[in-house]
């Protein structure tokens, strides 16, 4: 039950600006499919996984405490490189002289964005699993 609710709770609506775009980018002729793709969309998204990741770590009974410290720690870790990377986006939109590379920011946001999700599942899963063995 807790993984379903993270999923439809967190996941989905972390991921609601991408389904916005999604459907602005079907209904409206004049949108590439490069405006699905937003950098701080990607960032929001992952800092909204880990940081209710975060708050369920503090009442999870089944999880031993050193194994909850790592995955806090983890999870505090890619919040702060998220972060970076949210800034980084913010002065990139405000630049105009291209000294900042988009692309590699938008790779890179992506990139842990799906780290985060894949992450922050199996631990969900994990907990899962050992919720119904017992």
């Amino acid at each position: 039950m807790r993984f379903t609710k993270w999923l439809f709770y967190t996941v989905v609506i972390g991921a609601l600006p991408f389904i916005i775009r999604f459907f602005l980018f079907s209904i409206r002729r004049d949108v590439s499919s490069e405006y699905i793709v937003n950098i701080v969309d990607m960032v929001t998204f992952g800092l909204v996984l880990h940081v209710s990741n975060l708050n369920d770590l503090e009442n999870w009974q089944a999880i031993e405490e050193k194994e909850r410290v790592l995955y806090r720690r983890i999870s505090l870790l890619l919040v702060v490189i998220l972060s970076v990377l949210l800034g980084f986006a913010y002065v990139a939109d405000l630049d105009k002289t291209d000294l900042y590379n988009k692309s590699t920011i938008t790779k890179y946001s992506a990139a842990l964005a799906l780290i985060s999700l894949i992450f922050i599942s199996s631990i969900y899963i994990r907990y899962k699993n050992q919720e119904q063995n017992d």
